[in-house]
C-alpha cells in the first residue's frame, strides 16, 4: 500500500543519509567561511552537511505520493516544496547547493527503488 511505501521510503531515506554522513564528511557552509551565518541558535545542525538530510527524506516521501497522485498540479506543487525546501537549507547555512542536490538525488533514487520494489 501507499502508506507502507511511504514509511519505507522515510526509513530508508533517513537511515542512509546518517550512513552517507561520515564518509563523505561534508563540511557545512558556516565551517568552511566564517562570513557564512548560521540562521538561528537553536538548530539540529551539528554533524556534516553531505547529503542535505531535509531534502533526501522530503524527495523521497513526495516522490511516491507525486507516482500515485498522477496529477499535474500536484507533481508541480510537490517540486514548489522541494526547492523551497533546498532553497531554504541553503539560505540557512546549512549546506551549500551541491550538499542539497546530493540529497534530492539520493532520495529520488530511494523513492525509484521503493516504486519498483513494491
Amino acid at each position: 500500500t501507499l502508506a507502507l511505501q511511504v514509511v519505507v521510503s522515510y526509513v530508508i531515506a533517513d537511515i542512509s543519509n546518517l550512513a552517507m554522513k561520515w564518509p563523505l564528511q561534508g563540511d557545512r557552509p558556516y565551517w568552511m567561511d566564517p562570513a557564512v551565518r548560521q540562521f538561528g541558535h537553536n538548530t539540529c545542525e551539528v554533524g556534516f552537511g553531505m547529503p542535505s538530510g531535509h531534502v533526501q527524506v522530503t524527495v523521497a516521501v513526495y516522490a511516491l505520493l507525486v507516482v500515485a497522485i498522477r496529477k499535474r498540479w500536484f507533481g508541480a506543487l510537490v517540486a514548489g516544496v522541494v526547492g523551497l525546501t533546498a532553497l531554504s537549507r541553503v539560505h540557512m547555512g546549512a549546506h551549500t547547493p551541491l550538499q542539497v542536490s546530493c540529497g534530492a538525488l539520493a532520495g529520488a533514487a530511494i523513492a525509484f527503488l521503493v516504486t519498483r520494489l513494491s
